[in-house]
């Protein structure tokens, strides 16, 4: 089936809200009525036909073309479903994601999956700071779901995150899964800086070794992880272009921590 395609033909400077374009609006909503919406740029409102070209019909995919970064919160709060993204997309891309699948040709800018719930969402190029990381003020980063970087993630990745599955291909920025509660973040670039400070729980898996507060993070000796081989199987099922040569039967190398914060998190080197 054809999908309800948005193709932005105008150039825009000020930040446009994509969270009104729903999953309700775009299975629902005729060509002509979504075209008749009006959408927050910036300070003022617009038609969406006054910004983007509507085509196709009433679908549960949603095609958003020669998109660009001044486009916040795609697909916020979908439930089912699929986002595709020709180009890059703003902050707050796949915001409260609950079940669908957001994919992005390009970049994303900061807070990529944050208050995610279910779902998974695939960055072909770049993240930006704070993915998966609670806004200000809640409590919770990522409470669930998959987050595939192809690139790099800026910092602070996995800040506070609850559960879920994180895998970049690049670097990450300082302070990668601070204060994380549970889930996993697989950084399969360089050296990350500093990762899993204060963490409590969860699990990071590191490709190189990382730079550790190594006053409070201790050295285990490694041994079979069902884990591990669980996570491998996930990869795999996910598609998400990781090369499973880069794992080993057996992480190299475990570090249990943060004792600041009296944690029991891991930090495996494959």
């Amino acid at each position: 089936m054809k999908p309800r395609e948005l193709m932005l033909y105008r150039k825009v400077t000020a930040p446009v809200d994509m969270s009104q374009i729903t999953e309700q609006v775009v299975r629902n909503h005729s060509t002509n009525e979504v075209e008749n919406m009006l959408i927050s740029v910036g300070r003022e409102f617009h038609f969406v036909g006054d910004l983007f070209r509507v085509s196709g019909v009433r679908s549960k995919h949603l095609m958003i073309a020669n998109s660009c970064n001044k486009l916040n919160r795609i697909g916020q709060g979908w439930a089912n479903g699929f986002v595709s993204v020709i180009g890059d997309a703003g902050d707050f891309a796949g915001h409260s994601l609950r079940g669908a699948t957001l994919e992005v040709s390009g970049s994303v800018g900061a807070y990529a999956g944050c208050g995610m719930k279910g779902g998974t969402i695939n960055i072909l190029g770049n993240a930006g700071d704070w993915l998966a990381a609670p806004l200000s003020g809640a409590k919770l980063g990522m409470n669930d779901g998959y987050i595939f970087v192809q690139r790099n993630a800026g910092s602070r990745a996995g800040h506070r995150m609850r559960r879920g599955v994180i895998v970049v291909n690049g670097n990450v920025g300082d302070g990668a899964c601070s204060s994380m509660i549970g889930g996993t973040a697989v950084l399969l670039g360089d050296s990350p800086q500093f990762p899993g400070t204060h963490m409590r729980r969860g699990t990071i898996v590191c490709n190189i070794n990382p730079r550790l507060a190594h006053a409070s993070f201790f050295e285990q000796e490694t041994r079979h992880l069902a884990f591990f081989s669980l996570l491998k199987s996930v990869i795999v099922k996910k598609e998400c272009g990781v090369d499973l040569n880069r794992f080993p039967d057996l992480p190299l190398r475990r570090f249990v921590g943060d004792r600041n914060v009296q944690g029991m998190g891991e930090v495996l080197v494959i």
